[in-house]
């Protein structure tokens, strides 16, 4: 039996729970070669894992709106989808206990947060970030008070030179929180470089 979740706002969930499933999408100009990796990890510790792929997605793609747009809205269904497939197996997006987790790097990130700010019936247990694209003033604290999010974990790495980048190819909407981290400090969004 997995152990008592905690309700957003406290502590992170204590060692031993589970989530009942774990999202991923990867970024762009890969076929994502981890997400195997991470399957089988996942499958080891008995936790379902779904992932995203929305194929090679070109720099030039990525700097158009219209194919973020796209791309976003591709995710949507995607998430839409997996929790209609897992209504029945644990899975209900307003219980904060039975959440999906996602992992998503680079662009993935993007997709994650837009999608969080554009639709509010979006919810994670857990988002995990890799190579983040989003901005460093993301308001993380805001979906969490909506309660959208339960806790955020952003692994950053300051030699990573696409996310100091990207901010200038996409202006306001991508940053550099996947070299610099997030500006927001709380405790239910943690880092680490």
């Amino acid at each position: 039996m997995a152990a008592a979740r905690p309700v957003p706002g406290d502590e992170p969930a204590p060692l031993g729970y589970k989530p009942p499933v774990v999202f991923a999408v990867h970024g762009i100009r890969t076929n994502a070669p981890w997400f195997d990796t991470l399957a089988g990890v996942l499958q080891q510790e008995g936790i379902a894992f779904e992932f995203h792929r929305y194929g090679f997605f070109r720099l030039w793609r990525m700097l158009l709106g219209p194919n973020r747009e796209k791309a976003l809205e591709n995710f949507v269904n995607f998430y839409e989808q997996q929790i209609a497939r897992y209504a029945g197996k644990g899975v209900d997006p307003d219980d904060p206990c039975m959440r999906p987790s996602i992992i998503a790097h680079s662009f993935g990130s993007y997709l994650v947060g837009h999608s969080l700010l554009k639709y509010d019936y979006l919810k994670f247990d857990k988002v995990i970030l890799c190579g983040s694209i989003l901005p460093r003033d993301f308001p993380w604290t805001r979906l969490v008070a909506r309660g959208q999010v339960d806790y955020v974990y952003n692994d950053f790495g300051g030699r990573d030179v696409w996310c100091g980048t990207v901010g200038f190819g996409i202006p306001g909407k991508t940053g550099p929180s996947g070299r610099d981290g997030f500006a927001t400090r709380s405790k239910m969004v943690q880092q680490h470089e």
